[in-house]
């Protein structure tokens, strides 16, 4: 699975980007730090449970729960102590929908989703209206979720989850979260040149603030520093690399900002607590079930 913090990688097909992932936690990580990507999500709790962070708001996150996460939304999911928790993530493109800016259903619908000025409720919890209205739809996309030839009743779920989502949106305060806007630049140019050096004065100047202010800005938005969060970007874009191609281990640290093998290979660990090449062989595994 691709989880790198800004996923590049179109989930699904360049035709038709949707895709349903199916997550335990703990499996090889025990959380997703911070990340975002220019496709909508559907978090759906189907057992356990843990934490999921939207906005840099935290909710406890429970079965049967519902989290909705537009385009380019930072967010995270955290293992709860020694709980274990079962989700699935329902991803798609608002194109998929294949409407266009003359279409008067996307003018009111679709655009102000996906830029965001509106928005519905990022926690949907179990027994509430919302949620009650989203599981019909949601259970057919994860239970149908290896059908390759029934896009047409993808598509019409997908409508009825998108009508469901922007009758109950509020139109967006940007001052609520004024971090997420405020540091965008930085999150962008962490997802672009992870593999650069960059720096705390590199990430301050994208977004016009000192080091100072800068770092404690991030540490309120995130809960980790600026070196700390660039470091588990790096490892989650190497673990992709490892699972998903056959560069060999030293050129993926390479391509992912590590130009030490031996501090690549135990951060890995740290985070996986496998060795990369253990990391691979073990995902590997896992793709082929």
């Amino acid at each position: 699975m691709q989880s790198a913090f800004n996923e590049t990688k179109t989930h699904g097909t360049l035709t038709f980007p949707y895709t349903v992932y199916k997550v335990d936690i703990p499996e090889f990580l025990r959380a997703y730090p911070p990340h975002l990507h220019a496709a909508a999500e559907l978090i759906y709790i189907e057992n356990g449970g843990g934490t999921v962070c939207v906005d840099a708001c935290r909710y406890a996150a429970e079965r049967g729960d519902i989290f909705i996460v537009p385009p380019e939304t930072a967010h995270a999911i955290e293992q709860d102590g020694d709980r274990a928790m079962r989700y699935f993530n329902v991803l798609f493109d608002p194109s998929i929908l294949g409407v266009s800016a003359a279409d008067p259903c996307y003018r009111k619908y679709i655009a102000p989703f996906s830029a965001r000025e509106k928005r519905p409720p990022a926690y949907v919890p179990n027994g509430s209206a919302l949620n009650a209205a989203l599981r019909p739809h949601l259970d057919y996309l994860v239970q149908n979720r290896h059908a390759g030839d029934d896009e047409l009743m993808i598509k019409s779920e997908l409508f009825a989850i998108m009508s469901c989502i922007t009758r109950h949106a509020e139109a967006a305060c940007e001052q609520a979260a004024p971090s997420r806007a405020a540091l965008m630049p930085a999150l962008r140019l962490v997802c672009e040149r992870y593999g650069e050096k960059l720096t705390v004065t590199d990430a301050a100047e994208s977004c016009g603030y000192s080091p100072s202010h800068f770092m404690k800005l991030f540490k309120a938005y995130t809960g980790k520093s600026f070196a700390e969060y660039l470091i588990e970007y790096r490892v989650e874009a190497a673990a992709s690399m490892l699972a998903d191609t056959d560069k060999k281990i030293l050129d993926v640290a390479l391509d992912a900002g590590f130009d030490n093998p031996s501090y690549f290979a135990r951060a890995v660990r740290a985070k996986y607590g496998l060795t990369p090449s253990e990391y691979r062989a073990a995902a590997r595994k896992k793709q082929s079930t």
